[in-house]
């Protein structure tokens, strides 16, 4: 799940998060290849849930490139305890890379969220989110 979806098609398709491609430097094109939250001041999040209750102990999110790497700078990676979201991970001020690996202990949840914080994007477009694959690890 997605909070917002852009209105410009190419951007709009969220499942390209989990079609197992990442983007490289020099990409001519990120439409098909990422989604891109509805641009506004207001968080953003992707959500995995789960059928059943999983052991997780982390995420992998791949960032777009056009120009640069579209980093988010400011956002939280958090696990559904079954009344509200609990925070594992919290970043702030984070330069742009292409990959960033998040690991915390092991938690059985049905969900995994990434919320990013109202103008929390990347240092030229704050209000969108921007991705281009994200992967929840889960616990042996």
């Amino acid at each position: 799940l997605v909070d917002s979806l852009t209105a410009d098609a190419g951007w709009a398709d969220w499942s390209v998060l989990v079609d197992g491609e990442v983007m490289k430097e020099g990409d001519p094109t990120t439409a098909g290849k990422t989604w891109l939250s509805d641009n506004r001041e207001d968080e953003h999040w992707i959500v995995f849930r789960f059928p059943e209750p999983r052991a997780v102990n982390g995420i992998d999110l791949w960032w777009p490139w056009y120009e640069t790497w579209r980093t988010s700078r400011n956002y939280e990676v958090q696990t559904w305890d079954g009344k509200r979201w609990v925070t594992q991970v919290t970043v702030t001020d984070q330069e742009e890379r292409r990959h960033s690996a998040h690991r915390f202990r092991p938690v059985t949840t049905t969900g995994v969220r990434v919320l990013q914080a109202p103008m929390g994007g990347q240092a030229e477009r704050r209000d969108l989110m921007w991705l281009a694959e994200a992967q929840v690890s889960f616990a042996p």
